[in-house]
């Protein structure tokens, strides 16, 4: 499990801690979608970079960011 106090991952915990593959991860680097830093041999992201970057991505029909999910409410 990740320490959500850290202030930045490595791309390996950073695709761990938003649920999606490395590939991914450094895909999202290349584009510029996502701000990395490097400190020596390491990538870093820093954990308000890649929340942003989560939070930009686009919403799923139907959802409203202003409201719940109702089908999830149902459960």
């Amino acid at each position: 499990m990740i320490d959500d106090n850290r202030l930045a991952y490595s791309v390996a915990e950073a695709a761990e801690h938003a649920g999606v593959c490395r590939d991914t991860i450094y895909g999202a680097i290349t584009s510029g979608a996502l701000t990395a830093r490097k400190l020596g041999r390491r990538t870093l992201i820093l954990k308000a970079e890649l929340d942003g970057y989560l939070r930009s991505l686009p919403l799923v029909a139907g959802n409203h960011p202003n409201r719940g999910n109702e089908k999830a409410d149902r459960r």
